[in-house]
C-alpha cells in the first residue's frame, strides 16, 4: 500500500485538490468569524463547510482510482499480481488514507487560525468544551471516509474519468434536483427520496439532532459499500489486455 500512497502524493491533481479543499474550508471560515456578532459560538465558523468539503474529497477519488486505469498502472499491478481484489483493497485504503489526512489537515488548519485570531483578536465569541470540537472532528472523519468510499468505487465502475465525475455530480447534485422535481407529480415523493440522498444524509450528519446522526451515518455507509461492490463486480471483469 505504501507504493500507492506515493503515487497518489505525487500525482499534481491529488495535491492540487488538497490544497483546495484546505483554501475553501479557511476562507468559509474566516468569512463567517468577521461576520459574527458577539456571542456567536466559536464552532460555528470552525465547522462551516463541513457539508460542503467532503464533495472535493469525492472528486480526489474519483480521479486517484480513474487515473490509475487511465496511466496504465493498473496494468502493470495486475500482471505482477492477479489478484484483483486485492490490488483494490490496496487503491481503495490508500486513497482512504489521502482522502482523511486531506479533510482532518482542512479541519485543524482552520480551527487552529480561528482559534488563534479569537485569542489574539480578543473577539467575543463564545467557546465551547471539548468533547463538542471533537464530535465535529469526528463528524469529518466520517464524512472523508464515506466520501471517499463512494468516489472511489465509481471510479471502479466506470473507469472513465469525465463519465465517473458526471456519474458523481449526478448522484450529489442530481438526485436532489430530481427529488425536487418529483414533488411537482406527487408531494410525499420528495420526502421520501430527498431524505435517503447523500446530500441530505451528509446534513443530518452535521446536524445536532442525535437520531438524524444515526440515520446519516448509516445511509451513508450504505451508499458507500452499495457503489464498493459494483466496483468489486466491475473489476472482476476488467481486462486490461483486450
Amino acid at each position: 500500500m505504501t507504493t500507492h500512497l506515493r503515487e497518489l502524493l505525487a500525482l499534481q491533481s491529488t495535491r492540487i485538490i488538497a490544497v483546495f479543499t484546505i483554501c475553501l474550508k479557511l476562507t468559509l471560515g474566516l468569512g463567517i468569524l468577521f461576520t459574527s456578532k458577539p456571542g456567536t459560538s466559536i464552532l460555528i465558523p470552525i465547522t462551516v463547510g463541513d457539508d460542503t468539503t467532503p464533495f472535493l474529497i469525492g472528486i480526489l477519488s474519483v480521479v486517484a482510482i480513474t487515473g490509475y486505469f487511465s496511466h496504465g498502472t493498473i496494468v502493470l499491478d495486475i500482471l505482477a499480481n492477479p489478484n484483483k481484489l486485492k490490488i483494490q483493497l490496496r487503491r481503495i485504503s490508500a486513497v482512504s488514507i489521502v482522502s482523511v489526512a486531506s479533510l482532518i489537515l482542512a479541519y485543524l488548519i482552520n480551527w487552529c487560525i480561528i482559534e488563534a485570531i479569537v485569542v489574539i483578536g480578543k473577539l467575543q465569541l463564545s467557546f465551547v468544551p471539548l468533547q463538542n470540537m471533537l464530535f465535529s472532528l469526528l463528524n469529518i472523519l466520517l464524512l472523508a471516509i464515506t466520501y471517499s468510499l463512494i468516489g472511489s468505487g465509481l471510479g471502479f465502475t466506470i473507469i472513465s474519468t469525465a463519465g465517473t465525475i458526471f456519474v458523481y455530480l449526478g448522484i450529489m447534485w442530481g438526485l436532489p434536483i430530481l427529488a425536487a422535481l418529483s414533488g411537482a407529480i406527487n408531494p410525499l415523493l420528495i420526502q421520501h427520496f430527498l431524505q435517503y440522498t447523500p446530500a441530505s444524509l451528509t446534513i443530518w450528519i452535521t446536524s445536532s439532532q442525535q437520531l438524524h446522526w444515526y440515520w446519516g451515518v448509516i445511509g451513508l455507509f450504505i451508499w458507500s459499500f452499495a457503489i464498493q461492490l459494483l466496483g468489486i463486480i466491475r473489476l472482476r471483469t476488467y481486462k486490461p489486455w483486450r
